[in-house]
């Protein structure tokens, strides 16, 4: 796995695909880990109702998902919620590229974007000095 991505997590703050922008991915964000277990790389994939693993390879920028080994959560979606949590899903088991810009992870396939932002680290994070806690 590229150094850059490994154990990062993102959070969506934008998208568009073929139709238009696609605004759940700032206002009800999904959540992207990237984690590397045993030589394989895996995307965590959060929704707001539902979550996946899904195994992929990495050649230069391009990510190409295995969809036969993708494993989907069982939790379900109440009436009418199920349309991001299959959007996302629909999305991650397309080959994309991917940009890493700082904190920003840019996410293309040939029919959508998605744009993330890297969640803060502990290190990342400001420290109180003694003369601020007081």
């Amino acid at each position: 796995m590229p150094s850059e991505l490994a154990c990062l997590t993102f959070v969506s703050t934008s998208g568009s695909d073929a139709a238009s922008d696609v605004s759940w991915l700032a206002t009800d964000p999904l959540t992207v880990e990237f984690e590397q277990v045993d030589g394989q790389v895996t995307i965590e994939l959060q929704v707001s109702c539902g979550s996946s693993l899904v195994p992929v390879s990495i050649d230069g920028s391009t990510l190409t998902p295995d969809a036969s080994g993708t494993v989907v959560s069982l939790v379900g979606c109440i009436e009418g919620a199920a349309g991001p949590r299959d959007w996302a899903y629909e999305f991650f088991a397309e080959p994309m590229t991917y940009a890493l810009d700082g904190k920003q992870l840019t996410l293309k396939t040939d029919h959508a974007t998605v744009v993330l932002g890297g969640h803060p680290t502990p290190a990342d994070e400001p420290v109180a000095t003694a003369s601020q806690q007081s």
